[in-house]
Order: structure tokens, then sequence, then C-alpha cells
């Protein structure tokens, strides 16, 4: 039997095109999204069935074969299974489980580990998670003079309050003048707290509303060593605004993208919203919010599955220090707190340990 692949601008209309083909039994392999010369889409490889053509009955060594298939995911679902329950019989993985964390990063968790039926510790746990997950580029050591940095994300995740606390992270060093940059030219008032703390901060700041504005903004930001630029929230399931944004994005020299999420938002959407984000491109992760969360598996979910690395987390409201540098033993700490309290708490432990 042989795979072949569809296009279609969502998914929908990239499964309709593979039922139209292939018919109604056709075993869908997996989907990604793509670039093509179409545009932006989804891409879905299914299975062809082997017939006289496409669309007719299944011929019996057809039928065979897409059997052997399913038998083969069915014995890998077992598998997976069976590591998930050895694992979970143990108290530090049950705890992981009630966390958040993810059946199949838990049967990673216990093959790292390779003692899965034995009493494994949670400093077991912390140091397995601290070596798998990536982490890097912060501003501190990677930046230098004429870096573009733009932060964007959905609406309501803290992108401008994670632009101010940056900056206020970056003015007590005493090393850089920053400027700001705002590219959200559809909602002008929600740029008014930003023109607040630039003007409290001594920052200079200026509002591209279009691409018009976008070249002379920024030249008179040239004098900063660092340009902060703060975006529009945008809904990732917007097409037409995401790629607004990456042709503004575009037109920025010497950028670096950071995706800002919440901690707030549940596991699958966060998954979605990176593949979704992704259509931009970004260089790392920023998280914000863990304040507001008792349980962040889903954040290890996100970290050990995305190939970016987390830079920031946001810990909470105050915009004089309540974000940190992301760390291997800080995530790990976020994600088994000891004593188990808050994840703020573990945080803070982790850095007075330092």
């Amino acid at each position: 039997m042989k795979t072949r692949r569809f296009w279609g601008k969502d998914t929908d209309e990239a499964l309709r095109a593979v039922r139209s083909a292939l018919g109604a039994d056709a075993l869908i392999l997996g989907s990604k999204s793509v670039e093509s010369q179409s545009g932006s889409g989804v891409e879905v490889t299914a299975l062809e069935p082997s017939g006289d053509a496409a669309g007719s009955p299944l011929r019996k060594s057809g039928e065979a074969e897409l059997t052997e298939v399913r038998r083969q995911l069915g014995e890998l679902k077992s598998l997976l299974t069976w590591l998930v329950r050895s694992a979970g019989q143990t108290e530090v993985f049950r705890e992981l489980l009630a966390r958040g964390i993810s059946p199949d990063i838990i049967a990673v968790l216990a093959q790292e580990i390779g003692d899965m039926e034995g009493n494994v510790r949670r400093d077991q746990v912390r140091q397995v998670v601290s070596r798998l997950i990536r982490v890097g580029g912060d501003i501190e050591c990677q930046s230098k003079r004429g870096d573009h940095l733009a932060f964007f994300g959905p609406t309501g995740v803290g992108k401008t309050t994670t632009v101010i606390k940056l900056t206020v992270r970056l003015l007590h060093q005493g090393r850089r003048r920053i400027g700001w940059l705002s590219v959200d030219g559809h909602r002008i008032a929600s740029t008014e707290p930003l023109g607040a703390y630039a003007a409290i901060l001594g920052v200079p700041w200026e509002v591209a509303e279009n691409g018009r504005d976008l070249s002379p903004a920024l030249k008179r930001l040239s004098g900063c060593d660092l340009v902060l630029v703060d975006t529009a929230g945008i809904s990732p399931l917007d097409n037409g605004s995401l790629d607004e944004l990456a042709r503004t994005l575009r037109e920025i020299p010497n950028l670096r993208r950071f995706l800002v999420l919440s901690a707030a938002t549940n596991s699958g959407d966060m998954t979605d919203w990176l593949n979704l984000y992704g259509r931009i491109g970004f260089d790392s992760i920023i998280f914000t919010k863990i304040d507001e969360c008792r349980h962040l598996g889903h954040l290890i979910n996100v970290a050990l599955n995305c190939d970016r690395p987390v830079s920031y987390v946001g810990t909470g409201q105050s915009t004089a220090g309540d974000i940190e540098l992301a760390s291997n033993e800080k995530l790990a700490a976020l994600l088994l707190p000891d004593p188990m309290e808050y994840p703020t708490s573990a945080l803070q432990e982790s850095r007075d340990d330092s």
C-alpha cells in the first residue's frame, strides 16, 4: 500500500480531498502545517487503499495490509499504556499525572530513569527533566547593539507587561539604552499603558500604525542599543492577521522573535498555538502568569515537545522583578516543587539556592 499527500487551506479542506480521492475508510497517518506556492495550508498524509482504482472496493490483500497497519498501531498504543501504568505505580509519577504531564512524557521520563517499578525519587525526575528541557535565547547574553526583539502571541497573555518587565530588568543592569516600538496599529488605545510607562522609565517610544510608519519609527530609534517591539494580540485562528504580522516583522532588521504564552492556557490549545504561530516563526518561548497556576505539567509538555528553547518565565504581576531567566533547574522545580507549594515558591527556593 502507498501513502499519498493531500493539501488544503485548512484541515477540513485537506480531509475532504482525502475522502474524495480515497473514500471514507482511508487511514489518516498524520498532518502538518506547510507552505506552498498556493500559500499556507495543511498537508495530510493518508494510506492509499489497494483497489482497482481510487475509491473502489478493497481487494483482500489490501484489507490484510490495512489490518496489519492497524494492528501495529494498536501494539504501540498498548506499549505506551503499559509504560504509563508501570510508571503510575510510583508516587512521584502519579503526582506528575495529576499535575498535567502527558502520558507520553511520563513514558519518556520512566524510560530515562530506568526503574519504573522501584521507588522513584523526586530528585531523579527533576534531574531527567532538567537534562531534557531546552532553555536559552535570553536578552542579557545574546543581544547586541542594533538588535530588535519582537514579542507576539494571543490576546491577554501579557506581551506588553513582559516588554515593561524586561525593560526594567535591563535598565537595572544599567548597560543598554532601550527603545520601544508598538506595531499595534489596529487598537491604538491599547498602546496607552506602554506610553505611560515609557514616560516613567524615560524610554523612547514610537508607534507604527501601518507599514508606512515603520521605517521612520525605526530610524528615530536608531540610537538605542535594543528596541523591544510590542505587537497586537492576535487570535491564532485569524490567518489574515497572522500573515499581516508576519509581513510587518519581515520589514524589521536584526529581529529576534519571542512567542509569549500564558501558563493559564490548557495543554491542547497551547500545543495548537505553537504550530499556528509557527507560521510567523519564533526563536524562543516566554511563559507568563505561572503565579496563577498550581499545576504546570502542560508547560513541561510543551517545552519538551517544542524545538525552541524557553527564555523567560513571568512569576507575578509586579513590573519590577517578576520575571525570571528560564533555567533547567528552575523549570524542573516548577514541575515538582518541594515542599508541596505554589510554583513561585519553588522558583524562589531555586533562586535562593543558586
